[in-house]
């Protein structure tokens, strides 16, 4: 969970992991249209599948609360060390 206070019409990412060969592969971008963008071993989905939430503002000046949840982790726990991400 983090709490942001965007400057208004402010685009950057407030989240980014970047596997060893550079390419990202999970990220949470701040703005006027606010995306989440993530890509799996095998490059799916394509970026224009990534979920865009237009009609929210999160570069308004206003603080947010955002959070970010893995449902049910445990089979997931092996992938990440197997990426070996540094988390």
């Amino acid at each position: 969970m983090a709490l942001v206070r965007a400057k208004s019409g402010l685009q950057a990412f407030l989240l980014s992991i970047y596997n060893e060969q550079g390419v990202q592969q999970l990220g949470v971008e701040l703005g006027r249209s606010p995306v989440f963008l993530y890509e799996d071993q095998s490059g799916k989905p394509a970026p224009e599948d990534y979920p865009i939430f237009s009609g929210v503002n999160l570069a308004d000046g206003k603080s947010v609360n955002i959070s970010l949840m893995a449902p049910d982790c445990s089979e997931c726990t092996e992938e990440i060390r197997h990426l070996n991400i540094g988390l």
